[in-house]
């Protein structure tokens, strides 16, 4: 699994939970900032972005699961803060489904 697998992975999780008209909109503008924000990160780490890279990036943003629609049109989706939670590795490549595991 490389980045763009876990970034893909977690971008069709949350899109999945929208309302069929906004997904392919919602999933493309994720994808694309969240590549960026990734790029940036790898900068400032002085690495190329990684797999591992990539999960801390969307472990960061919590679960897809605990996410829910913003009331306003300007964002999106904003979060709902779960203390405690976690995250585990994603199983390797070919097993598991193939989707990364942000509980």
């Amino acid at each position: 699994m490389d980045a763009s697998d876990v970034i893909d992975s977690y971008v069709h999780d949350v899109a999945r939970r929208l309302p069929s008209r906004r997904r392919d909109d919602v999933a493309f503008e994720m994808r694309a900032l969240l590549g960026e924000d990734l790029r940036t990160r790898g900068a400032a780490e002085g690495r190329e972005p990684d797999a591992d890279l990539a999960l801390r990036l969307v472990r960061s943003l919590g679960r897809p699961s605990e996410r829910r629609p913003a009331t306003t049109r300007r964002s999106s989706w904003s979060t709902r803060a779960t203390p405690g939670a976690s995250a585990r590795t994603a199983p390797p490549p070919g097993r598991g489904g193939g989707f990364a595991c942000w509980c």
